[in-house]
């Protein structure tokens, strides 16, 4: 078991412990012992009510609310029954929300969380490698609106965070290659040696070999932790964390969210990289390749619909949409994703 922190530079400034390690979740009564509370709430996603429920009995009179799995959930609807939950349960600004699912939940819980009474503590237990590696840390939450995929949201800081890589047992290899694919991005971006190590260790992360498995979510979370250290509020740096979501989330969204978000943002890659004529683009997308994972450019009769999402993203400023796409691996950069450009690379 490894416990790294997050230092956040919020008013007050605090330290956010992230549990790392198998068996993690059996820590979890003992760590929440010291978030003094007069109510837990265990908010989970359907698809892991198992892990939720006995994580409910190790807390003493915890309340559960379900939510139903998929995008769908991630809707102003549902914040609104949540809430409505959260108030027939006395929840009150004392209270702590326990989070259990992958990113789906934790978005949606978290940005009710960081609105309910202004404000409730709450703590995140990831069970998808995409929200391990990246979600769960780092503070944003969002919910969808109309075909816009989190255009909604806060910044909320959890207390804690617990990651029991157990829960991946029954992943499936699909979910976690595209978990892996939000390691392949931060590495891009930032660490020429990680994404080595991804290169030799990618297919034991595959295999759940224990040592491998834990080593990439440590890389990939100190990778975040650095990243959000430097810039908490995304004016700077972090924005390199959006490599593959421009052109993804349009993706994503133009299919109706039938796409899943690791396959949009590795076709997202590999569509902005071909834009910005990245050095080391063969690399990643032989990586992308090793690991099955869709690499399809954009199709020309979707053109329209993508380039219509994509100047009402979040990450566009006045008429300009920018992207950030590595110069090469371990060095990236932020520029102007152009009209012409990016219509001249749909096919």
């Amino acid at each position: 078991m490894k416990t790294l922190q997050l230092k956040s530079q919020a008013r007050p400034p605090k330290e956010i412990p992230i549990v790392i390690g198998k068996g993690a979740v059996s820590e979890l009564p003992s760590l929440l012992t010291g978030l003094r509370n007069d109510r837990t709430v265990v908010l989970y996603d359907e698809h892991v009510a198992r892990i939720a429920m006995d994580i409910s009995t190790r807390i003493p009179e915890a309340k559960t609310i379900r939510v139903s799995n998929g995008e769908q959930s991630k809707s102003l609807r549902e914040v609104e029954r949540i809430t409505q939950e959260l108030l027939r349960a006395d929840v009150s600004r004392e209270s702590v929300l326990v989070l259990v699912g992958g990113g789906m939940l934790t978005d949606l819980g978290a940005f009710v969380a960081g609105i309910y009474m202004r404000g409730i503590r709450f703590v995140i237990v990831p069970t998808s490698f995409l929200c391990m590696v990246d979600a769960a840390v780092g503070g944003k939450t969002g919910v969808d609106a109309g075909a816009m995929k989190n255009i909604l949201g806060v910044f909320a800081l959890p207390e804690l965070i617990v990651m029991d890589t157990d829960v991946l047992k029954t992943l499936p290899d699909e979910r976690l290659k595209e978990g892996l694919v939000e390691v392949i991005k931060m590495a891009a971006m930032l660490d020429a040696d990680c994404f080595e190590w991804l290169e030799q260790h990618s297919e034991e992360v595959i295999s759940r070999k224990e040592n491998a498995l834990t080593e990439c979510i440590e890389r990939a979370v100190r990778m975040k932790i650095d990243v959000v250290e430097e810039d908490e509020w995304e004016h700077g740096k972090r924005m390199f964390l959006n490599f593959g979501h421009t052109v993804g989330h349009a993706l994503e969204a133009q299919s109706g969210f039938k796409i899943s978000h690791g396959q949009a943002v590795s076709r997202g890659m590999v569509a902005e990289m071909a834009i910005a004529g990245t050095q080391d683009a063969r690399r990643i997308t032989a990586l992308l390749a090793k690991l099955a994972l869709p690499a399809a450019l954009p199709d020309a009769a979707d053109a329209d619909a993508l380039w219509a999402l994509m100047g009402n993203d979040k990450k566009t400023v006045g008429r300009k949409i920018s992207m950030a796409v590595p110069e090469r691996i371990g060095t990236g950069k932020i520029q102007e994703l152009e009209e012409r450009r990016f219509r001249s690379i749909c096919v």
